[in-house]
């Protein structure tokens, strides 16, 4: 580790080209000489050495330059300049201190060895350094590939990964303990994050809850004035200790000067939702010396930081700086004794036991769908429609063994056939690979057995997994009789089964031939290749194949044939290239919009809800409510909503009041169902409005009347965040918003202090409100009434409810403005001053119509320069769209009256809301007013228990259902026994017999012989007659 210390950075520049060149030295030779081991560890990565990398470099460091490409390969090369703005390699000390840390917790000090996570290992500095006294078993992960090969060559019993963390698949909760030095970068963001913050998460998500994470870390993954990253990780993990480290630490090592913390992290045993009251003080920042925001964790424990801290002069400004006199054993010893005394403080608690086996693996950037595959690492994975994920092979310790060994002759018979097919190849190359696969195949016979016994064929479980391949290239390997035995190896093994494919003709001048010929040889529209056959470029082959072909309107790159693309969902196809063209003519609008929301900081995005508003939408996902509110002609799932819907604002169900106006932008962004009307129903006794839809009527509930409170820190679940969506962003016409605000209770009767407000300020004619009288207004119409006079009066000032709204933004941020700023600014006395401190200034203190003019004249200045800052539409994109739309609508198929339909019961294509609401009409249940006139007389929780559902993977229906409540007549009349009404449905759905069975008198158990049920022939036909009798009501 000392020869890592070096006083220049062209100092070390040059010791790490003397370690990559014994890189080189000892891979070709296959062993490294003691002098290439010292040379490779004296490696301490190029951050702070970015000349080395430099086109205009000169003198020594252009030599450097010059020599890394002879050594490295383009890639490398670049892979190498990459680390310049992440790699800082840790110093021995503070590895010391972090497995201090390790052996106070007890991790390493037990007769298995402990498994630790390094994400981000670099040369193994951390593995190398691991004391003799710890049992630790290394799992490493490198984006680097030349200190990753570093790494493996220094610690040969570790396991290197030489990917990106994001590209790897870690066990999840399998390690006993993740540490390391992640990378630092707040310009490399992975999923939306830092880099460092995305490798603690997934550091955390690796070890087993009880384990312990050690990561040094920027300091900005607890210094940024953002608490969305920290509460995360808090609700995940609890926070042991930290410690802030000196920017002194990496100077001797990197050459450089990082202020940094150690995080000393244990996974919960169960992830927790914290409220705002409940947030430890280590997700919260304070203001250090009144200049610069830090960590609450800080300011409140100034002994956590090794040094001094103050506010000293940095490039942008007042900064934090951690200063320390000390050397660096002297800095080991007192993080050592910071971190040992958490671990202390916290107490040693016992890790659950691991979920799996604990291994990091790369996951197949693009696996066959449906197919299983042998990553190189050796891992076994399965392709799914749109993703990738691990198998388990069954058949006990020996599975994974003899599933990869069948896939490799699975491969190899694919080779094969590969290689008949060839035109090019010729027989004797032919006949050696034949040779080959089959003494691969004897191979495994001699080792696994025949490939279809029992316990091979039990490697590749069926359950969840479907790969014809296996049967295809596989199974079919060996001949098999009648009677299942294995009779010898089939003909593949012996001989030559297919004959070669004709060759390619070089030359096709027709472009009709030459199309034809492509789709033959290539399976498919290979530009390219075609433009080869007709002897011209890819452009001029596209102008002459004109009407033949169609360029995806969503890939330029992608060519298929015209029979291909205007066939199938035409009419989905007409849609979709209208909306293409209608956002290519709004593209200017449309970008300008995006900037401006991006600018004000307001987004739709259900990742950046508050943790209780996740939680929320989680719920009503779960029980399909929100699909089935939303989306109800396209959703496999169909639920009562309004029994779903009741007891979300009560009971052990409820959902908090201010969760909802977090999820009205979400809903009304996902909403394509019947556009909200206000309804006023048959009863107009209560007064109360409905849109049409209990789940939207409870977010306009939600909204309610525009109060908030000034406490709630996140601006999503304020009112002024769901009404920037709805009046400036939505798609909803002024009556449909109108409709919204009726149900949600809302009218300009509002007192809240939002509307005054924007009444005082907006400068728009409001009208009177109307109230209602005996004899000619009810309050529901005065109601809806008020809803449309409320929506109009917001409407025809959007700038004024953005500039509300970026108010209460602010006044939830750091900059927000209190009581007390404005007492002082008006010059009333100290003591008024003091008494409202940290008191948070009124809306209405804050918006003046002075105001709203400033902030329209930056809104206009800005949207001028965003529209100006946006390409002009493509007039050529937008004339092959017009051209793609007039094709696909001289295709359309000839539009059918409902008369003409042929709708039977379980048509894939018919709604489950159609299904649901057959079934509530014919068996006469249901929950609500409707529903007890057909005398139903459900409870809510039993209306929940009616669920049909579609599988698009089975292809088959499914109705669940609670039957409480159905009058015994309705029961009897479509059931049959035990055999009830709703699994008649599922039969009749399903298009398949119903079989019923019954006790057999004659059973004997004794003499074994006898059967314990027996076919019901009687209610087998009564079934079956009801099954018909429900076919046809549902065709009337």
């Amino acid at each position: 580790m000392d020869s890592q210390c070096a006083g220049s950075p062209i100092a070390r520049a040059r010791k790490n080209l003397a370690a990559l060149e014994a890189l080189a030295a000892a891979e070709e030779r296959g062993s490294a000489t003691a002098a290439e081991i010292a040379a490779m560890e004296a490696y301490s990565g190029w951050g702070g050495a970015q000349k080395a990398f430099s086109e205009k470099a000169e003198g020594e460091w252009g030599e450097i330059r010059d020599r890394l490409r002879e050594l490295l390969s383009e890639d490398e090369f670049a892979s190498q300049r990459h680390t310049v703005l992440t790699a800082f390699y840790t110093p021995a000390p503070v590895i010391g201190a972090i497995y201090d840390a390790l052996r106070e917790a007890g991790i390493g000090r037990v007769d298995k060895p402990a498994a630790i996570l390094e994400p981000g290992c670099g040369t193994g500095n951390f593995m190398r350094l691991a004391p003799a006294d710890l049992a630790l078993d290394f799992h490493g992960v490198e984006l680097d590939p030349i200190s990753a090969r570093i790494a493996q060559a220094l610690c040969p019993e570790a396991h290197i990964t030489a990917a990106g963390l994001e590209e790897c698949r870690v066990s999840p909760a399998s390690f006993d303990a993740a540490i390391g030095n992640v990378p630092y970068s707040g310009d490399i963001k992975i999923d939306g994050m830092p880099i460092h913050d995305y490798f603690i998460r997934k550091s955390v998500e690796a070890v087993r809850p009880g384990g312990i994470v050690a990561v040094l870390t920027s300091r900005y993954t607890l210094d940024k004035n953002s608490t969305a990253t920290r509460r995360a990780m808090a609700e995940q993990a609890e926070l042991l200790g930290a410690v802030r480290l000196p920017a002194e630490t990496f100077r001797r090592q990197a050459g450089t000067e990082a202020l940094s913390d150690i995080l000393l992290l244990r996974r919960r045993p169960e992830p927790i939702a914290l409220s705002e009251d409940e947030l430890p003080e280590w997700v919260e920042t304070s203001p250090f010396e009144d200049t610069v925001n830090i960590n609450r964790y800080f300011n409140e424990h100034p002994g956590r930081a090794v040094g001094d801290m103050s506010v000293v002069s940095g490039p942008m400004g007042p900064t934090l700086g951690v200063s320390f006199k000390g050397a660096a054993t002297a800095l080991g010893d007192r993080v050592s004794d910071l971190l040992r005394d958490s671990v202390d403080r916290a107490g040693v608690v016992e890790m659950a036991a691991a979920e799996e086996a604990a291994g990091v693996s790369v996951v197949p950037t693009a696996p066959t769908k449906f197919e299983l595959s042998v990553a190189a690492d050796g891992t076994i994975w399965y392709g799914t429609e749109d993703a990738v994920e691990p198998f388990t092979p069954g058949g006990g310790k020996t599975g994974p063994e003899r599933a990869r060994a069948m896939l490799l002759l699975r491969d190899g018979a694919r080779a094969l056939l590969a290689l008949e097919r060839d035109p090019g190849a010729d027989d004797d190359e032919v006949e050696e690979a034949i040779a080959g696969l089959s003494a691969e195949y004897d191979s495994f016979l001699e080792r696994y057995g025949r490939i279809n016994s029992k316990k091979n064929l039990a490697v590749f479980p069926s359950k969840g997994f479907t790969d014809h391949s296996l049967a295809l290239n596989l199974l079919s390997l060996e001949k098999v009789d009648s009677n299942g035995e294995v009779t010898g190896k089939a003909d593949i093994l012996k001989k030559r089964l297919v004959t070669p494919e004709a060759p390619t003709p070089k030359h096709v001048g027709n472009p009709s031939d030459a199309l034809a010929v492509t789709i033959d040889a290539r399976g498919g529209v290979d530009m390219d290749f075609l433009a080869d056959l007709m002897e011209t470029d890819v452009r001029t082959a596209l102008e002459r194949l004109g009407d033949l072909v169609v360029t995806d309107p969503d890939d330029a790159t992608h060519v298929m044939t015209a029979d291909e693309y205007l066939s199938g969902d035409v009419g989905g196809k007409l849609e979709h290239v209208r909306a293409l063209l209608d956002a290519e003519r709004g593209r200017a609008e449309r970008q300008t919009r995006e900037a401006w929301n991006e600018h004000l900081g307001f987004s739709v995005d259900a990742d950046g809800l508050p943790g209780d508003a996740r939680d929320a939408l989680a719920q009503l996902r779960k029980t399909h409510l929100w699909e089935s509110s939303l989306d109800p002609t396209t959703s496999r799932f169909a639920v009562d909503v309004a029994a779903h819907s009741e007891g979300l604002d009560h009971g052990a169900r409820r959902i908090n009041w201010d969760c909802w106006p977090a999820l009205i932008p979400l809903a009304f962004e996902a909403y394509d169902g019947p556009r909200p009307i206000a309804d006023l129903g048959d009863d107009d006794r209560r007064g109360s409005v409905s849109t049409g839809n209990p789940l939207i009527d409870l977010l306009a509930r939600g909204l309610g009347d525009f109060y908030s409170s000034q406490n709630n820190k996140d601006i999503a679940k304020t009112p002024a965040h769901a009404l920037k969506y709805l009046v400036c962003d939505s798609d909803l016409s002024d009556e449909e918003l109108g409709a919204f605000f009726a149900a949600g209770g809302s009218g300009i009767l509002n007192r809240s202090e939002y509307f005054e407000t924007f009444r005082a300020i907006a400068g728009v004619e409001i009208e009177p409100p109307v109230r209602s009288s005996y004899g000619e207004l009810s309050v529901r119409e005065a109601r809806i009434e008020n809803g449309m006079r409320l929506a109009r009066a917001l409407r025809a000032a959007p700038d004024a409810v953005e500039y509300l709204y970026r108010i209460e933004q602010k006044q939830r941020s750091d900059e927000r403005v209190t009581k007390a700023d404005l007492l002082r600014r008006d010059g009333r006395p100290a003591y008024l001053a003091d008494y409202y401190a940290g008191e948070p200034a009124k809306l209405s203190d804050l918006a003046t119509e002075e105001g709203l003019e400033r902030f329209r004249e930056h809104r206009a200045r800005f949207m001028d320069a965003a529209k100006r800052a946006v390409p002009p539409a493509d007039p050529d994109r937008i004339a092959a769209l017009e051209r793609l739309e007039s094709r696909l609508e001289a295709v359309q198929p000839v539009k059918l009256v409902p008369g003409q339909i042929a709708c039977q019961l379980g048509s894939s294509w018919v709604p489950a809301s159609v299904i649901r609401d057959f079934a509530l009409e014919t068996f006469k249940i249901g929950y609500g007013y409707e529903s007890r006139e057909r005398g139903s007389y459900q409870t809510a929780a039993q209306a929940r228990g009616l669920e049909v559902r579609y599988s698009e993977v089975s292809g088959r229906w499914s109705v669940t259902s609670a039957s409480g409540g159905m009058d015994e007549s309705i029961a009897k009349k479509w059931g049959v026994g035990s055999y009830n009404c709703f699994m008649v449905l599922t039969a009749a759905l399903n298009g398949g017999l119903i079989q019923i069975e019954k006790d057999n008198p004659d059973y004997n158990p004794v003499s074994g012989k006898s059967k314990k049920k027996i076919p019901d022939p009687v209610a087998t036909a009564a079934a079956n007659a009801k099954r018909r009798e429900l076919e046809e009501a549902f065709r009337e």
